[in-house]
């Protein structure tokens, strides 16, 4: 499976760090140039996205969201099945390499998805599919974080549509999920986590701003998207068994 890492320029120690995981699996990689938001002039903001000061999106999350749909468009480019897209701050399972070779046989390639291979809030214990006796393949309630996830070239195509102009974050997998736009599954455990790069995020470690109205005008469901929500909490996650990790 190829793997795209998304590593601003400037991050040079970050770069070395996730290279050197990569090397020592004998990885096939690919580093992207990431977006850096905050050197964004106002004509690249106002047209990559035109409703910028009705979000509540910060410069450094408009340029992560670029960055991931920069990987997006390659990934269809180069004609790839499935993905795995990574940040430059993470720490990778050592083997990652066999989980990767199981995701490719499990995965639909008709339909779009996206399966995360970092923590996520909350997921379905029912149903799910063990890969062996230590790792199992799960359907996400609710999550974010866009720091490791493996995504088919389908899943890719439908996130390029939902997500431009830029309005949202590219990690609101609970919103992806609730939209229709792809399926949402993770790895549990999770098969990566951070290195001390991560202490010291380009984003923000500060909470989120409220909603604006623009956002929520954006989110609001359709009918189609209403009543497959309330069927969907109804028969599925009112009985099935969730777990909050």
């Amino acid at each position: 499976m190829k793997i795209y890492i998304v590593n601003l320029e400037k991050d040079v120690e970050r770069k070395a760090s996730i290279k050197a995981q990569l090397d020592a699996l004998n990885l096939d990689y690919e580093f992207i140039s990431a977006v850096y938001g905050k050197k964004l002039s106002q004509e690249e903001i106002s047209r990559l996205s035109p409703d910028f000061e009705k979000t509540r999106l910060t410069l450094p999350e408009l340029g992560c969201a670029l960055s991931h749909l920069k990987v997006y468009k390659k990934i269809i480019e180069n004609n790839d099945n499935i993905a795995l897209i990574l940040e430059d701050d993470v720490k990778i399972n050592s083997d990652i390499k066999k989980y990767l070779d199981l995701i490719e046989h499990y995965y639909n390639s008709n339909k779009p998805e996206v399966i995360l291979l970092g923590k996520v809030n909350e997921y379905i214990e029912s149903f799910k599919k063990p890969l062996d006796n230590n790792y199992s393949l799960v359907n996400v309630i609710d999550s974010v974080g866009a720091y490791g996830y493996c995504i088919n070239q389908k899943a890719a195509e439908e996130l390029l549509k939902f997500l431009q102009p830029i309005w949202i974050v590219s990690d609101e997998w609970k919103l992806i999920r609730e939209k229709n736009i792809a399926k949402i599954k993770a790895i549990v455990p999770p098969l990566i986590t951070f290195t001390e790069h991560a202490d010291a995020s380009t984003i923000s470690n500060e909470p989120r701003a409220l909603l604006t109205h623009f956002d929520k005008k954006k989110r609001k469901r359709n009918i189609y998207e209403s009543i497959r929500l309330l069927l969907w909490r109804i028969f599925i996650r009112s009985w099935v068994k969730k777990v909050r990790p």
